[in-house]
């Protein structure tokens, strides 16, 4: 057994990490729960500078942006990538979600007051126009969207990676500790 194992991470960094999670964890439903733990949390910066983005540049028409910037929220991707790895996604929840209208014993106007309330409450509808813009009516003047997305994405970018690094650098700590009983040594 060795004393230690090392990795050493430089701008190609990533693809030795996930060589080295095909090596410790193979691709199974409780490696892709730790590893959708730590995209979630890397992805909060993101996300805090997305509703900043929203409150600074979508509030130049005095429109009350609070419940725009509250559905902002970090969510896992339906399915997994080609390599069997989970993703995240960053973006205004838009649907009701199940769970508020699929309750046993409710009428369909119940129903319906519930699914008129979560979204009154939580929708974040209209990011999309604010995103990609619209074309009011039937007038031929079209307003451009802001851009949020990529901008946010940009400005958060390098906080981001880093916290994925972290993140999945204690993932890998605590599976070297199970497997070796010893800590990954960074060089």
């Amino acid at each position: 057994m060795a004393d230690s194992v090392k990795i050493d991470i430089d701008k190609k960094g990533f693809l030795d990490i996930k060589s080295g999670l095909d090596k410790l964890y193979p691709t199974n439903s409780k490696m892709n729960r730790a590893l959708l733990t730590s995209l979630k949390r890397a992805a909060k910066p993101i996300q805090a500078n997305l509703k900043n983005l929203i409150q600074s540049k979508a509030n130049r028409s005095k429109n009350n942006t609070g419940k725009l910037k509250r559905s902002i929220k970090i969510f896992p991707s339906k399915r997994l990538t080609k390599q069997g790895r989970p993703s995240v996604f960053v973006g205004p929840i838009v649907r009701v979600p199940k769970r508020i209208t699929a309750k046993k014993g409710m009428t369909k106007s119940e129903k319906k007051s519930a699914a008129e309330a979560y979204i009154k409450k939580k929708s974040g509808f209209y990011f999309y126009f604010l995103e990609y813009g619209f074309k009011p009516g039937k007038s031929n003047n079209k307003v451009n969207g802001l851009g949020l997305l990529p901008k946010a994405t940009n400005a958060s970018a390098p906080q981001a990676m880093a916290l994925v690094e972290k993140e999945i650098l204690n993932t890998l700590n605590k599976r070297s500790m199970k497997l070796f009983g010893t800590r990954i040594k960074w060089v």
